[in-house]
């Protein structure tokens, strides 16, 4: 529900009076400074905006003419008929390098400025970090962020908070990232996308995080995933969409090797599968290595303006005992990878790489050229919410 005078309400209401003056421009005038691609862009963004306030359920991306794989004349998320199966889809503009035959972006782009990790003995590069900042609210009605959680005590004591919404199936988990929690945009979005449709969705925060018990320092990756498929066991039935983001894209795919005969399709968020080992490690200093591997842990800092984030040799040995890039990932089902291409933390390529390992044909891969790490602008979480529904959809259908 949107409150009349918040600042959702308003910022709803400055869309749809753009919208209106944009219409009466090009209606009434031939004004050259109105393109076909502002217009575009201003409904995408009114749509995603529509979507994230839960005015409407998602709104159609504008569809391409291109009947190419591989760039397209404008940016567009339009899926190919199920019966092609495209490895790979991309969302940027032709203006980029060429593509392969299979529509993968051949090119890397820059870096991000002002991104990266201070440590002891200096800044990590921001091409290596992986968000540790809980994610930004920005425009999700607040009764909805409010609602109390639900508590699920493990078998060793842990206590797990939880937001479990009814409904038909397939239902949807999402998987929350790195020192995140349930209470981002993204994980938001799904829900009320979920009850707009009738759909069973649940959400939670993993041991360490948000709401949950537990020590962040004292997770693991293992310890997460085997909390994953033990919330799978408990709380849901029947067969589950997983929806990761970030270090939740890692969670899913070990959930779906875990569990092959309830996972039926995921969808990765700039997931980040192998981060400790590809991302965080080689990007640590000596000095900040040698300090985990004598002391068992090392304290560090993403900018001066956060709290230092505890790095131990457990994560690091653990996540080495979970890796799944290196090998063929066994899933048959159905796969949407999402990824933004200025993402600091996870490589654009991961995306690649992950799809080039699953073992399933139906795999797609959507890269948002201007898409940062969070995705949670209104356009994004109308590009996920889209996604998803074109995923379930999918499976509909066999």
């Amino acid at each position: 529900m949107v409150i009349k005078g918040s600042p959702a309400a308003r910022a709803a209401r400055r869309a749809l009076q753009a919208g209106a003056r944009l219409r009466a421009c090009t209606k009434l005038t031939s004004c050259s400074l109105i393109t076909r691609a502002r217009r575009r862009a201003l409904r995408a963004r009114r749509a995603g905006f529509l979507v994230a306030t839960g005015k409407v359920t998602w709104g159609t991306p504008a569809r391409s003419r291109s009947r190419v794989m591989g760039p397209p004349c404008e940016t567009t998320t339009a899926r190919q008929p199920a019966s092609t199966r495209a490895r790979a889809m991309s969302m940027v503009p032709r203006s980029t390098p060429p593509v392969t035959s299979a529509g993968r972006t051949c090119n890397t782009t820059g870096d991000v400025p002002g991104a990266g990790w201070s440590t002891e003995a200096g800044v990590i590069p921001s091409l290596f970090t992986v968000n540790c900042r809980p994610e930004k609210r920005t425009s999700m009605p607040t009764d909805q962020a409010q609602i109390p959680p639900s508590i699920l005590t493990l078998p060793d004591g842990a206590t797990l908070a939880y937001h479990l919404t009814p409904g038909r199936g397939p239902g949807v988990v999402f998987l929350h990232g790195f020192h995140s929690d349930m209470g981002g945009d993204k994980a938001l979005a799904v829900e009320a996308w979920c009850q707009a449709t009738g759909r069973a969705c649940l959400r939670f925060d993993q041991r360490g995080h948000g709401q949950s018990s537990g020590r962040f320092e004292e997770g693991t990756i293992g310890l997460w995933a085997s909390d994953t498929a033990r919330v799978l066991d408990i709380l849901t039935e029947g067969p589950q969409v997983l929806v990761g983001s970030s270090m939740g894209g890692w969670l899913m795919l070990l959930t779906a090797l875990a569990r092959p005969g309830r996972v039926a399709g995921l969808l990765g968020i700039n997931a980040a599968p192998d981060f400790t080992e590809d991302l965080i490690w080689p990007a640590l200093t000596a000095e900040s290595r040698q300090r985990i591997e004598c002391e068992g842990v090392s304290l560090e800092r993403e900018d001066p303006d956060t709290p230092p984030l505890p790095l131990t040799r457990l994560l690091f040995e653990d996540g080495r005992r979970n890796l799944v890039l290196r090998s063929p990932i066994d899933f048959k089902g159905s796969v949407h990878l999402l990824q933004g291409m200025r993402d600091a933390s996870v490589p654009w390529q991961t995306a690649l790489r992950v799809q080039e390992r699953l073992t399933s044909e139906d795999v797609r891969v959507t890269l948002v050229k201007d898409g940062t790490h969070r995705l949670s602008r209104p356009a994004d979480l109308a590009l996920l919410t889209h996604t998803l529904a074109g995923l379930i959809e999918d499976l509909a259908t066999y």
